[in-house]
């Protein structure tokens, strides 16, 4: 049955706001979203180690980390009032503000305690960017290059966040600088995005943005959230530790991590033109299915260098597929008004199982080490697959 027809969404919105203002208006996101990207990709490593430094005990800095997602899974309900009572600019300025200032005053807090509150003030912040600068993309986008607008998104989300550690790995961690360089980073998100503000659109927003949105009106949406997160945050996490209790050194281990990631780079771009051009429902069933083979397909793979960077590149092309043709779809199923809400929706779903993924991932490995991981995220596509093949919508031929 189609998500559509179950659940009484009526068509799509077409493309807003002036027709001259859409390539600045998209330009000034891509550089925001960059410049986001390079800031969390800095500042993730850049708390973990100078807690390491300190001699914070490990349980502590991944809870440290998790606070970062709380931040995101409180807000993003709320970034639809937001909007609605500020506009979409002033609403991501304002996040990008907060986020700013909790960055400079990390550099001088000293306080265990104020480094966990801090962390959750900076991704909340950014949890409104992530749903504002999504929402506004969606909204100028057509049905003929939505694919394309989003996959562009995703793939300079990417090289930021790539482009992050490098940059540690300049200012080092010691003393202010870093905070300084990624604060610098974070503030200047708000730029572009002021350079257009007098573009953004006007919507008229309801409700808040709960995964129920898209559990009960979009499952195939909410199921490529969900697979997204699961899959990607237990890859990020494990994926090293899997290549060492596979017999890898320590080097070539944190590389299957590398040439995972590198498929987001490399490939969303190409996935964004075919979903421009063909079914959303196949694209996502072949996704699935490659991620449903990789696990077993991997082991016999990992004496073969060439061989498994290829392949893990494809592989992890195919797991962010989950993620940018499901903010695809979401911009074709939700009309303006109801897309803040849904957006904010597929964030919080998105996160809430980025948390759940590596926690799930590591008992599985701890229950059959080391395959319970491949076992884990095998099942992971199997439910995803399922979901897919049940909730039919419509297709583009």
């Amino acid at each position: 049955m189609s998500d559509d027809r179950a659940s009484g969404l009526q068509s799509p919105a077409p493309a807003s706001g002036p027709p001259g203002a859409r390539l600045p208006v998209l330009f000034a996101n891509y550089l925001s979203c960059f410049a986001v990207g390079l800031a969390v990709g800095g500042v993730i490593p850049l708390f973990s180690l100078i807690l390491e430094k300190r001699g914070v005990a490990e349980a502590l800095i991944g809870g440290n980390s998790a606070v970062g997602s709380l931040g995101i899974i409180c807000v993003a309900p709320f970034v639809p009032r937001i909007v609605r009572r500020f506009g979409l600019a002033r609403s991501v300025v304002g996040g990008i503000v907060i986020s700013t200032v909790a960055l400079l005053a990390a550099a001088v807090a000293d306080s265990l305690v104020a480094w966990f509150a801090l962390r959750a003030l900076f991704t909340s912040g950014l949890a409104i960017h992530w749903v504002v600068s999504e929402t506004w993309m969606n909204t100028v986008a057509s049905s003929r290059d939505r694919g394309r607008i989003m996959s562009i998104y995703v793939t300079t989300i990417a090289a930021g966040m790539a482009a992050g550690p490098a940059i540690l790995g300049v200012t080092g961690t010691d003393g202010v600088m870093p905070f300084l360089v990624f604060a610098g980073a974070t503030l200047a998100t708000a730029v572009p995005l002021a350079l257009v503000a007098r573009h953004a659109p006007s919507l008229r927003i309801g409700r808040h943005g709960t995964p129920d949105i898209l559990l009960r009106g979009a499952p195939t949406v909410f199921a490529a959230a969900v697979a997204a997160g699961l899959y990607g945050g237990a890859c990020f996490v494990f994926l090293p530790i899997y290549g060492l209790r596979s017999g890898l050194n320590e080097g070539d281990a944190v590389f299957l991590l590398t040439a995972f990631l590198a498929g987001n780079l490399l490939f969303q771009i190409p996935i964004g033109l075919l979903a421009d051009r063909y079914s959303h429902r196949f694209l996502l069933l072949a996704s699935g299915g490659l991620a449903l083979a990789a696990p077993a397909a991997i082991a016999p793979l990992l004496g073969q260098p060439i061989v498994v960077v290829v392949f893990l590149a494809v592989w992890g092309g195919a797991v962010f597929a989950f993620y940018t043709v499901g903010i695809t779809l979401l911009g074709e199923r939700f009309r303006a008004g109801e897309l803040a809400a849904a957006n904010a929706a597929f964030v919080m779903t998105f996160e809430i199982a980025n948390s759940l993924g590596p926690p799930m991932a590591g008992l599985a490995i701890a229950l059959w080490p080391p395959h319970g991981m491949m076992v884990f995220l095998a099942l992971t596509a199997v439910v995803f697959i399922a979901v897919t093949a049940l909730r039919g919508f419509p297709t583009r031929s």
